[in-house]
């Protein structure tokens, strides 16, 4: 017994499809240029319409940047000590070891920076009027 449960849904889809668009045809309140004449208005209407900024994301992550920044250096005056203690502990076990740690010092020391470039500056909203 074959069970074809995924041609019955697809079937379904598309004879809703075509019933709602034939409804639509039958039931709309104006031909399809008029319509689109309406759309074209309402667009060009909303277009000189002007956005109201909700929100300086910018000033907030400034904010908590200013909050956030003494945690921060002592993070990095810390991790600057211990990568130096190293790297001269490094130094005195010989010439490669001191190479190999002061590349890795190098390549670990980089600021992550991913999440600040994908803000957005500021969060703005507009209200329109639908036709």
């Amino acid at each position: 017994m074959s069970n074809n449960n995924g041609g019955d849904v697809f079937s379904s889809f598309l004879l809703g499809g075509i019933i709602g668009a034939a409804l639509g045809v039958l039931f709309a309140p104006a031909s399809g240029k008029k319509t689109r004449r309406q759309i074209e208005n309402w667009v060009e209407d909303t277009k000189e319409t002007t956005l109201d900024k909700v929100e300086d994301i910018d000033d907030l992550a400034r904010y908590s940047l200013d909050q956030d920044m003494p945690g921060i250096m002592a993070r990095a005056t810390a991790r600057a000590v211990v990568k130096y203690h190293t790297q001269q502990t490094a130094s005195d076990q010989g010439t490669i070891a001191g190479l190999l740690m002061t590349v890795t010092n190098l390549v670990t020391e980089r600021a992550d920076t991913r999440s600040w470039s994908t803000l957005p500056q500021e969060v703005q909203l507009q209200r329109i009027l639908l036709p």
